[in-house]
């Protein structure tokens, strides 16, 4: 079993489109991504609707994307109209 930040357990970990996909005990589904800047795009968007189609082995609670860079005001507010939860700057970088 692993860890995100040492303290949500991971059930299972899958791949959507290339990216990792983790499923915490809790049911949440957690997309841990390296990208400094995520800004809402038509592939944005087609990924967001793929990631929620996506059928896992126990029910979903939420969703949560975690970025080691920030999002556009944008894209903030397009993925919490999903009911996406983002995480920012989750590692120590050059970003402050």
């Amino acid at each position: 079993m692993a860890n995100l930040n040492n303290s949500t357990p991971v059930a299972r970990i899958t791949h959507l489109k290339g990216l990792t996909v983790c499923q915490t005990n809790n049911g949440t589904v957690v997309l841990p991504i390296q990208w400094d800047y995520v800004a809402w795009t038509p592939v944005t968007e087609r990924f967001i609707t793929a990631l929620k189609a996506q059928k896992f082995t126990t029910p979903v609670s939420g969703y949560t994307v975690i970025l080691t860079g920030v999002v556009s005001p944008m894209t903030a507010q397009a993925l919490a109209a999903r009911g996406v939860n983002v995480t920012t700057k989750a590692l120590p970088g050059p970003l402050q």
